[in-house]
């Protein structure tokens, strides 16, 4: 997966094409139809309590995208599938098996399979 240095352009609205036991995931579709996830969402079902560190740490494709919220716009940090892995693969908190299985099985039915 190709991931360039400038933002991913969004096509449409984020939405909420992801619910992890009743925590949202907010997630932008770029142009080329990749989903890239608010990165705070995931650090936060994973567990990390200092979400902003876990992601400078981990997330190496990360990018900043305005992400329209109920008070406007504001620009948050979202990241690519390869690292919400990566933050999985790293954490050591209780939750985070069960994420992977679960993000895992959703990512795999929602991206389109290529040989």
């Amino acid at each position: 997966m190709h991931h360039s240095n400038a933002p991913p352009e969004n096509n449409g609205a984020v939405t909420d094409l992801f619910v992890f036991e009743d925590c949202r995931i907010r997630t932008l579709i770029d142009k080329n139809g990749e989903p890239w996830f608010v990165a705070k969402d995931i650090a936060t079902i994973l567990g990390y309590e200092r979400t902003a560190d876990a992601v400078r740490a981990h997330c190496k494709a990360r990018r900043k995208a305005q992400i329209p919220t109920q008070g406007g716009l504001q620009e948050m940090i979202i990241i690519p599938e390869q690292d919400v892995c990566r933050l999985v693969m790293r954490s050591r908190l209780p939750g985070a098996e069960r994420f992977e299985k679960w993000i895992a099985s959703k990512i795999n039915t929602f991206l389109p399979v290529t040989l």
